[in-house]
């Protein structure tokens, strides 16, 4: 269970009801709860494919990783087999309500399985999975991330194929690249392996500090989106908070891992408390992101 990180696919499952309740404060619990926990399986297979194509990058700074799967490599594989099998079916079961949602399910799924492993190109699986390229990382990961928002807003009642409903699509995006901007940023602590293993990576060729500057400019491409999705006419205020919210949270910490890189020895508690910070991040996020769309959706219905 440890060699699945799956503390790293947890703040991700809150997701797809934030985005619901952003829609409207009754959201249909069985779809949501099924989209929630076929995220939660896939996520497990992907990082379990993850470790299993990283051996050579794991091998110095994480080898427990690498040691929990050779302890039991049959047990490992039953493990995704079932997990994909798992997916599968919740899948079909969501597509009993929604085609719509089961194809942005689909769409998460593939992403996070091609970002490890490529099944598109089975004899070069490992080799061009996609987060060896920097480009790949950006479609796997941000494309997986915006799938799942969009998920969540269709399951709210947004229509995403009618016209009207386009800014929703940019809602959508500027929570990815806030999102995504922060998730570079983690990327970039494995700049040192990635370097002699993956020479086409974004850490590989920019290195942690140019990684953070990206990051920053990720934002304001987000912080754009978000400034056009918030003078649209009709666009909820849940989702305006929400993307402000989001957007200085999202902020915070680029900046945050900008001054680990310029100042690494800042002294005692303020370092102690950065580092908290940027390790919790998406949980401190999705924790505040969930805490005000409560509170809006109850004033918008008690005011």
């Amino acid at each position: 269970m440890r060699a699945a990180r799956l503390h790293k696919v947890v703040p991700v499952l809150a997701l797809p009801a934030i985005a619901a309740l952003m829609v409207r404060a009754r959201v249909p619990t069985v779809p949501i709860a099924i989209s929630t926990l076929a995220i939660f399986v896939v996520g497990a297979l992907g990082m379990k494919l993850n470790v299993q194509t990283d051996r050579a990058l794991d091998q110095r700074s994480k080898p427990n990783l690498h040691a929990a799967r050779a302890a039991d490599p049959t047990l490992w594989r039953k493990l995704i087999w079932i997990e994909g099998i798992a997916y599968a079916a919740l899948v079909l079961w969501l597509a009993t309500w929604s085609l719509q949602g089961a194809a942005f399910l689909v769409l998460v799924g593939a992403l996070s399985i091609l970002y490890s492993f490529n099944f598109l190109a089975p004899r070069h699986a490992e080799l061009w999975r996609l987060k060896v390229f920097w480009w790949g990382n950006a479609l796997s990961i941000g494309g997986a991330y915006f799938a799942i928002w969009l998920l969540g807003f269709h399951l709210g009642g947004v229509d995403l194929l009618a016209y009207d409903h386009r800014a929703w699509l940019g809602a959508g995006a500027a929570f990815t690249c806030f999102d995504y901007a922060v998730f570079l940023n983690e990327c970039a602590l494995d700049a040192e392996d990635e370097r002699e293993h993956m020479p086409q990576t974004l850490n590989a060729l920019v290195g942690q500090r140019g990684v953070a500057l990206v990051s920053i400019a990720v934002w304001m491409l987000g912080s754009v989106i978000a400034l056009s999705v918030c003078v649209a006419r009709d666009m909820e205020a849940v989702v305006q908070v929400s993307l402000l919210s989001s957007a200085g949270l999202s902020v915070a910490a680029c900046l945050s891992f900008l001054s680990r890189h310029a100042e690494p020895e800042v002294p005692g508690a303020l370092r102690r408390l950065r580092e908290r910070w940027i390790d919790r991040y998406f949980v401190t996020e999705r924790a505040v992101l969930l805490v005000v769309v409560v509170i809006a959706r109850w004033g918008m219905t008690h005011g």
